[in-house]
């Protein structure tokens, strides 16, 4: 007795035709959800030393390199720390092109002298 191989010389070109925009929306939003990292907790020194960093930033008006998380990834911005927000614990970063970030202080996970 023969197989008939037809159904499998196609492969996944037999599911592209049945796929709709929508579901390749949702199965992308879905991959890039499994990328998602929890945010790291830092200890007290940690936490010092990125204080210290910011302050002498803010009183030499010198530039920083912050590495900050937001809903699962990690970004860097570039720029100088313009004010320190303790009641709402916001930081306000002006980069080089003179756009305005607001971090909350939470995110920080890294600030380093640029």
């Amino acid at each position: 007795m023969k197989k008939d191989n037809k159904l499998r010389d196609r492969g996944t070109i037999k599911w592209t035709s049945l796929m709709l925009p929508e579901h390749v929306g949702m199965l992308n939003t879905w991959f890039e959800g499994t990328k998602k990292q929890p945010r790291p907790e830092l200890d007290e020194q940690q936490w010092e030393e990125i204080g210290q960093t910011v302050c002498e930033g803010m009183a030499f008006h010198s530039e920083l390199v912050f590495t900050f998380w937001e809903d699962g990834f990690f970004y860097q911005v570039s720029g100088y720390a313009e004010h320190v927000n303790t009641h709402k614990k916001l930081l306000y970063i002006r980069d080089k092109e003179e756009e305005q970030h607001v971090i909350p202080l939470k995110n920080i996970i890294d600030v380093k002298s640029g």
